[in-house]
């Protein structure tokens, strides 16, 4: 009952479930469900100010853009996805949403332009240590100073829910819904440290629902007067 009345006053996210009604059934209905079921759009919200230039890496839909975008107040947003399919849907979707872009592209290799904010939602999981280390160098040589990394992924030691989503994870790239090597849940602990080393200070809180538990949400900061190039 308290979701259907949390959804019922969330109109922003309506609006952006709406974004895919012309979209295949497959992706219309993930989306509505995934933006009533996951708090992590709202949670990541809060921490994407006016006037900010956000790149959001393995965007799949661009469903984080597009609620972004619909935000308003100057936010710009660029949503990369390797996912051609996906990336063609989260496109038409955002067709209309003043400075919202999904683009085709690999997380690993894509140029990354210089920004305020970069965000990556359930990703990091698919890559081993190394890889994500990299990609986390890569993120932090393209934030301004004061930039923001956003970063929600599960926490490897949560043993309930981590087990849990390692398996919806699981199943869904097995049958090619999400694309990638492997599923590596790492202790949140570990990508912390990964992320202090690179000169973030981070607060980690929740971002899981009923059917993502042990889910969490990495607010890494720089400083406003430090700059960084990897």
């Amino acid at each position: 009952m308290l979701l259907r009345v949390r959804w019922a006053k969330d109109d922003l996210l309506k609006r952006a479930a709406a974004r895919f009604d012309g979209a295949h059934p497959r992706f219309k209905w993930y989306a509505r469900m995934k933006y009533r079921m996951d708090p992590c759009y709202r949670a990541i919200a809060l921490h994407v100010p006016r006037g900010t230039f956000t790149v959001d890496l393995g965007t799949g839909l661009g469903m984080l853009p597009i609620l972004l975008g619909l935000m308003g107040e100057g936010r710009r947003v660029l949503g990369v996805e390797w996912d051609a399919e996906k990336a063609r849907a989260g496109a038409r979707a955002a067709e209309g949403v003043d400075g919202v872009e999904i683009v085709e592209g690999d997380a690993q290799s894509f140029a990354l332009p210089e920004c305020d904010i970069v965000t990556i939602v359930d990703v990091l999981h698919y890559y081993d240590a190394e890889i994500q280390r990299e990609l986390m160098a890569r993120c932090r040589s393209a934030l301004r100073p004061g930039g923001r990394f956003l970063i929600r992924d599960g926490d490897g030691e949560r043993r309930g829910g981590a087990r849990w989503t390692r398996f919806v994870e699981g199943v869904v790239t097995r049958f090619g819904w999400n694309r990638g090597p492997k599923v590596r849940f790492r202790p949140v602990r570990e990508l912390v440290a990964d992320l202090e080393q690179l000169g973030f200070r981070v607060r980690v809180g929740p971002a899981a629902g009923s059917l993502y538990p042990g889910n969490v949400l990495l607010v890494a900061e720089l400083p406003n007067d430090q700059g960084y190039r990897a």
